[in-house]
C-alpha cells in the first residue's frame, strides 16, 4: 500500500479530510485546522484542492 505522503497525484472531487486511527483503540480522529487531532468531524479541516490536501497531509 502506498502512503498518502508517497503519492505524486491527488485527486479532489469535493471535501476532503485527513483521518487516523488512535493506536490504542483504533477510533478514527480527523485532522484539526489547529493542527491537532479530534475524534469529531465537526473540528475537522475541510480542504478542496489537492495544494490544500498535501498542505494537510504534510502537517500530519
Amino acid at each position: 500500500m502506498t502512503s498518502p505522503l508517497e503519492q505524486k497525484k491527488i485527486r479532489i472531487t469535493g471535501p476532503s479530510v485527513v483521518t487516523a486511527n488512535r493506536t490504542w483503540d483504533g477510533a478514527v480522529v480527523y485532522r484539526t485546522a489547529k493542527q491537532g487531532w479530534s475524534t469529531e468531524l465537526a473540528y475537522s479541516a475541510v480542504v478542496s484542492t489537492s495544494d490544500d490536501a498535501r498542505a494537510l497531509l504534510a502537517e500530519a
